[in-house]
């Protein structure tokens, strides 16, 4: 699987996506998304960083994080990741 998640600093929703695919066992990508506040900043964020604006455009209409995109199909936030990788039978729903 081709993982790429977007999320920002602090959000308890992206720590649990990430701890999902920790518990599959599968690499992603993580772009922390970060807002560009100064026209002096340079057109290209920092490595694994996305600008938000860049974000928006991309992926109009998508307002929280995570945002996931597995195998270049949008998913959505940790409730639809589980989902699918309770579907994939790579993770369990059951609580042990």
């Amino acid at each position: 699987m081709n993982i790429k998640m977007y999320g920002s600093k602090g959000c308890y929703y992206c720590e649990q996506a990430r701890e999902l695919l920790k518990r599959a066992s599968l690499e992603y990508i993580y772009l922390e998304v970060i807002p560009r506040t100064e026209v002096s900043q340079p057109e290209e964020p920092p490595e694994g960083y996305v600008w938000k604006l860049d974000f928006q455009r991309e992926f109009p209409g998508v307002n929280g994080y995570p945002y996931t995109i597995v195998d270049g199909k949008p998913i959505g936030g940790v409730i639809e990741l589980a989902k699918l990788l309770v579907k994939e039978g790579l993770v369990s729903a059951r609580k042990d």
